[in-house]
């Protein structure tokens, strides 16, 4: 699937994904700018790393987050069912609450995802 480059090395990590990211690559019209050299055992990357867009509303979220699960089902089938009811969670917690407070919830899924991220005991569903 289509799937910002770097973002992809997020996935395979089991690093947070960026949605601002993911989110900007769909309405990208040039590829990924940024170089990248190596040398020895590191790699040097230049270039602008700031988002285009930004997931600030509901819609945009749900963009990012079909582009994300689509990419993680891909490289890793067995976290559908994961995925799939964490977003049902996500989509009815952004119904339940006016939309002016939508950033909140984005907030929210941003922390929930860096934590799962960080600890390999945890699911989203969690």
């Amino acid at each position: 699937p289509q799937f910002p480059d770097n973002e992809w090395a997020n996935i395979l990590a089991g690093r947070v994904v960026d949605f601002d990211h993911v989110f900007s690559g769909v309405y990208s019209l040039a590829p990924d700018e940024r170089r990248r050299e190596r040398m020895g055992p590191f790699e040097v990357v230049v270039g602008s790393s700031a988002p285009a867009k930004v997931v600030r509303s509901h819609s945009d979220w749900v963009i990012a987050w079909d582009q994300y699960i689509d990419a993680v089902i891909y490289v890793f089938p067995h976290r559908q069912p994961e995925l799939v009811h964490y977003g049902k969670f996500l989509r009815q917690l952004f119904t339940s609450v006016p939309t002016e407070r939508h950033l909140r919830v984005i907030q929210f899924d941003k922390a929930v995802r860096l934590r799962v991220s960080q600890r390999r005991d945890l699911l989203l569903t969690d």
